[in-house]
Protein backbone atom coordinates (compact mmCIF):
# COMPACT_ATOMS: atom_id res chain seq x y z
CA UNK A 1 0.00 0.00 0.00
CA UNK A 2 1.43 3.19 -0.62
CA UNK A 3 4.13 1.23 -2.92
CA UNK A 4 5.64 5.03 -3.99
CA UNK A 5 8.00 4.97 -7.15
CA UNK A 6 8.41 1.10 -6.59
CA UNK A 7 11.81 1.16 -5.39
CA UNK A 8 11.54 -1.87 -2.93
CA UNK A 9 9.10 -3.65 -5.37
CA UNK A 10 11.71 -3.53 -8.62
CA UNK A 11 13.87 -5.19 -6.18
CA UNK A 12 11.53 -7.82 -4.65
CA UNK A 13 9.25 -9.11 -7.84
CA UNK A 14 11.85 -11.54 -8.90
CA UNK A 15 11.44 -13.66 -5.61
CA UNK A 16 7.71 -13.62 -4.83
CA UNK A 17 4.60 -14.99 -6.73
CA UNK A 18 3.17 -11.64 -7.07
CA UNK A 19 3.19 -8.48 -5.94
CA UNK A 20 -0.59 -5.44 -6.04
CA UNK A 21 0.91 -2.60 -5.66
CA UNK A 22 -1.00 0.29 -4.38
CA UNK A 23 -0.17 3.84 -5.29
CA UNK A 24 -2.20 6.93 -6.04
CA UNK A 25 -0.17 8.90 -7.87
CA UNK A 26 0.31 7.58 -11.32
CA UNK A 27 2.86 9.77 -11.78
CA UNK A 28 5.42 7.71 -9.02
CA UNK A 29 4.05 4.15 -10.59
CA UNK A 30 5.08 4.78 -13.51
CA UNK A 31 9.03 3.96 -12.37
CA UNK A 32 7.47 0.21 -11.43
CA UNK A 33 8.36 -2.17 -13.49
CA UNK A 34 6.61 -3.82 -16.44
CA UNK A 35 6.37 -7.40 -15.77
CA UNK A 36 3.38 -9.96 -15.18
CA UNK A 37 4.25 -10.23 -11.93
CA UNK A 38 3.44 -7.09 -11.19
CA UNK A 39 -0.54 -5.68 -11.27
CA UNK A 40 -0.53 -1.58 -10.08
CA UNK A 41 -3.90 0.10 -8.64
CA UNK A 42 -3.42 3.85 -8.83
CA UNK A 43 -5.95 4.00 -5.77
CA UNK A 44 -6.12 5.78 -2.14
CA UNK A 45 -5.30 2.78 0.34
CA UNK A 46 -8.58 3.90 1.34
CA UNK A 47 -10.63 2.94 -1.79
CA UNK A 48 -8.61 -0.40 -2.67
CA UNK A 49 -10.21 -3.34 -2.11
CA UNK A 50 -9.40 -6.98 -3.10
CA UNK A 51 -10.72 -10.41 -2.62
CA UNK A 52 -7.65 -11.81 -2.46
CA UNK A 53 -5.87 -12.86 0.77
CA UNK A 54 -2.53 -11.93 0.99
CA UNK A 55 0.71 -13.35 2.70
CA UNK A 56 2.22 -9.71 3.60
CA UNK A 57 0.69 -6.58 3.10
CA UNK A 58 3.66 -3.36 3.74
CA UNK A 59 2.57 0.25 4.07
CA UNK A 60 5.51 2.38 4.02
CA UNK A 61 5.81 6.08 5.43
CA UNK A 62 1.98 6.89 4.56
CA UNK A 63 0.07 5.87 8.24
CA UNK A 64 0.62 9.05 9.55
CA UNK A 65 -1.67 11.32 6.78
CA UNK A 66 -4.81 9.40 8.70
CA UNK A 67 -5.87 10.61 11.60
CA UNK A 68 -7.04 7.69 13.98
CA UNK A 69 -10.64 6.57 12.90
CA UNK A 70 -9.12 6.66 9.13
CA UNK A 71 -6.46 4.35 10.58
CA UNK A 72 -8.58 2.32 12.07
CA UNK A 73 -10.30 1.37 9.36
CA UNK A 74 -7.64 0.84 6.91
CA UNK A 75 -6.34 -1.81 9.50
CA UNK A 76 -9.78 -3.44 9.49
CA UNK A 77 -9.82 -3.36 6.36
CA UNK A 78 -6.40 -5.17 5.47
CA UNK A 79 -6.92 -7.11 8.11
CA UNK A 80 -9.94 -8.94 5.83
CA UNK A 81 -7.31 -9.09 3.27
CA UNK A 82 -4.78 -10.89 5.05
CA UNK A 83 -4.38 -14.80 5.03
CA UNK A 84 -4.60 -16.39 8.30
CA UNK A 85 -0.59 -16.04 9.98
CA UNK A 86 -0.35 -13.57 7.47
CA UNK A 87 1.51 -10.03 8.44
CA UNK A 88 0.89 -6.63 7.96
CA UNK A 89 4.38 -4.41 8.31
CA UNK A 90 3.87 -0.77 8.52
CA UNK A 91 6.83 1.39 8.64
CA UNK A 92 5.94 4.91 9.86
CA UNK A 93 7.34 7.10 12.09
CA UNK A 94 5.11 7.01 15.97
CA UNK A 95 5.06 9.64 19.05
CA UNK A 96 7.82 8.65 21.47
CA UNK A 97 5.04 9.46 24.43
CA UNK A 98 1.64 10.25 23.25
CA UNK A 99 0.42 11.16 20.02
CA UNK A 100 2.07 14.12 17.79
CA UNK A 101 -0.65 15.90 15.18
CA UNK A 102 0.96 18.04 12.91
CA UNK A 103 -1.48 20.50 10.87
CA UNK A 104 -0.99 23.80 8.95
CA UNK A 105 0.71 25.88 6.85
CA UNK A 106 4.41 24.49 6.53
CA UNK A 107 7.51 26.30 5.90
CA UNK A 108 9.83 23.50 5.01
CA UNK A 109 7.52 22.07 2.52
CA UNK A 110 5.71 25.27 1.38
CA UNK A 111 2.19 23.56 1.35
CA UNK A 112 -0.42 22.78 4.38
CA UNK A 113 0.46 19.64 5.76
CA UNK A 114 -1.13 17.12 8.20
CA UNK A 115 0.54 14.14 9.93
CA UNK A 116 -0.97 12.47 13.36
CA UNK A 117 1.82 10.07 14.76
CA UNK A 118 0.29 8.35 16.55
CA UNK A 119 1.85 7.16 20.02
CA UNK A 120 3.15 3.65 19.78
CA UNK A 121 0.96 1.94 22.61
CA UNK A 122 -1.66 3.29 20.82
CA UNK A 123 -1.32 1.94 17.51
CA UNK A 124 -0.46 -1.20 19.20
CA UNK A 125 -4.38 -1.06 21.29
CA UNK A 126 -5.98 -0.31 17.55
CA UNK A 127 -4.22 -3.46 16.34
CA UNK A 128 -5.13 -5.41 18.59
CA UNK A 129 -8.63 -4.59 19.06
CA UNK A 130 -9.00 -5.51 15.68
CA UNK A 131 -7.09 -9.00 15.99
CA UNK A 132 -3.91 -8.94 15.21
CA UNK A 133 -1.67 -10.14 17.31
CA UNK A 134 2.18 -10.53 17.85
CA UNK A 135 2.54 -7.05 17.31
CA UNK A 136 6.37 -6.08 17.62
CA UNK A 137 7.80 -3.06 16.73
CA UNK A 138 11.43 -2.89 15.24
CA UNK A 139 13.80 0.29 15.41
CA UNK A 140 15.32 0.10 12.34
CA UNK A 141 16.86 3.29 11.85
CA UNK A 142 20.30 5.02 13.30
CA UNK A 143 19.25 7.96 16.02
CA UNK A 144 20.43 10.61 13.72
CA UNK A 145 17.35 9.53 11.69
CA UNK A 146 15.06 10.57 13.68
CA UNK A 147 14.83 13.87 13.10
CA UNK A 148 12.81 14.93 16.61
CA UNK A 149 12.90 13.68 20.26
CA UNK A 150 9.12 13.49 20.33
CA UNK A 151 8.97 10.54 17.07
CA UNK A 152 10.63 8.24 16.20
CA UNK A 153 10.76 5.78 12.93
CA UNK A 154 9.39 1.93 13.58
CA UNK A 155 9.00 -0.72 11.71
CA UNK A 156 5.47 -2.38 13.45
CA UNK A 157 4.98 -5.77 12.17
CA UNK A 158 1.68 -7.25 12.91
CA UNK A 159 0.30 -10.85 12.46
CA UNK A 160 -3.73 -12.10 11.76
Amino acid sequence: MGSGSGLIINKLYEKVAHIDAVELFETFSRFIEKTSKISVFNQNITEFYSTKKYDLITVFGTMHHFNEQESTAIYEKYYDMLKINGKLIIKNQFGTNDDVIVEGYSEELKTNYFAHYRYTKKEEEILLKIGYHNIKFHDIYPPECNRWNNTHFYALVAEK
